[in-house]
């Protein structure tokens, strides 16, 4: 038996920026009757306006919270998890290894981006705010697509707690025929999928503005929506369109999925266990789902803790990361912290899911498996 380390930044070093993208602030979070019948009866002379569409539909929203400051309600997101969204939903699958630093493009770019307002909300820095043009739109696309995608998040864990959702690239997904029988309708495209565990599939649409541009951004969002069948049919999906401006980040989310029954509670494997075992020939994979999450969320907790989110990167190390580490507290210089992991020699591994199924080969071979999960 061997003892293997995994190196992750620790100690308590000087930011490098302002602290605002690792704070919480408060993001109103909205889904009225009113604005989704504007979104449906919205008509001017557009040249998508003959798709047909999903209904924009008023969700409930059992997880948004009222506002301790008494404004409109909503719930506390950090710059740091927005744009780690939005990394990680743009790299391509399998293109680097899940520890590595190919998402975090978006918070390198954009962490300066943030500030809070004096009662505690989120909003765009002066900085971001001076942007003009097509710089000041992508910012827009960029936080729109990561609110988007954490609210969506929010409301698929809240019906199926525990379940690990990840979102795929519709254009590449499409262009790579990532599932049989999915295929488009028209010049129309949703922005991501999302595939549950009980194999059915999902669709989002995520409108990003740095003012309100009205109902037809979500009129056409609602057809991106239905510009695609799976199975012969068109998935349920989320809509939802964020502004971003000097007072603050809204959201308007809907569900034009008109009540249909699509999810089954899903589970995800031990959080806190390991997500593999020794055997002679190496090591096994119990839960590869796990083991992926597991790497996510390190990657994450490592990222989070540079923004300065100190309590939140903790809370995602699990915890015989967090004693193996003895977790860094402030005012301690450290560069780096290594965390043992009980496997086995490297000299044959081998993975298989819960099924049987899987590879085996050398150390380089099961990293590759990692990059592939």
């Amino acid at each position: 038996m061997r003892r293997m380390g995994m190196i992750l930044p620790a100690g308590r070093m000087p930011p490098p920026h302002p602290r605002a993208a690792g704070n919480p602030g408060w993001v109103t979070v909205s889904s009225t009757a009113t604005l989704a019948n504007l979104i449906n009866s919205w008509s001017q002379a557009k040249s998508w306006l003959s798709y047909s569409a999903k209904p924009a539909t008023p969700l409930p929203l059992p997880w948004v919270h009222t506002s301790p400051t008494g404004s409109l309600p909503g719930v506390f997101l950090t710059g740091s998890d927005i744009l780690l969204e939005v990394g990680t939903a743009t790299t391509v699958s399998g293109s680097t290894n899940p520890i590595g630093p190919a998402f975090w493009w978006a918070l390198v770019r954009y962490y300066w981006a943030f500030a809070h307002t004096g009662n505690g909300h989120l909003r765009v820095s002066s900085a971001a705010s001076s942007l003009r043009y097509h710089h000041r739109q992508a910012l827009s696309e960029t936080l729109g697509i990561g609110v988007g995608l954490l609210l969506v998040k929010r409301e698929l864990q809240h019906a199926m707690p525990g379940a690990v959702i990840d979102f795929v690239d519709a254009e590449s997904a499409l262009s790579n025929n990532w599932k049989p029988r999915l295929s488009r309708r028209n010049r129309l495209m949703p922005d991501y999928f999302v595939e549950l565990a009980n194999g059915a599939l999902l669709v989002v649409e995520c409108k990003g503005a740095s003012s309100n541009r009205g109902p037809e951004p979500l009129a056409r969002g609602c057809r991106q929506l239905q510009s695609v069948t799976y199975r012969g049919s068109s998935p349920p999906g989320y809509l939802v369109n964020t502004t971003s401006h000097a007072v603050g980040i809204s959201c308007q989310l809907f569900d034009p999925v008109g009540g249909e029954e699509w999810w089954t509670p899903a589970e995800r494997g031990a959080r806190q266990g390991l997500a593999f075992s020794a055997n002679e020939e190496g090591y096994s994979l119990r839960d590869i789902g796990s083991f992926r999450a597991e790497l996510n969320d390190l990657a994450r907790s490592s990222l989070l803790r540079w923004s300065g989110a100190e309590a939140r990167a903790r809370d995602l190390l699990p915890e015989r990361v967090r004693k193996a580490t003895d977790w860094v507290g402030p005012g301690v210089d450290r560069e780096v912290t290594s965390f043992p992991l009980e496997v086995a020699s490297t000299k044959e591994l081998k993975t298989r899911s819960r099924s049987g199924t899987g590879t085996s080969g050398s150390f380089a071979a099961f990293s590759k498996t990692i990059a592939a999960c």
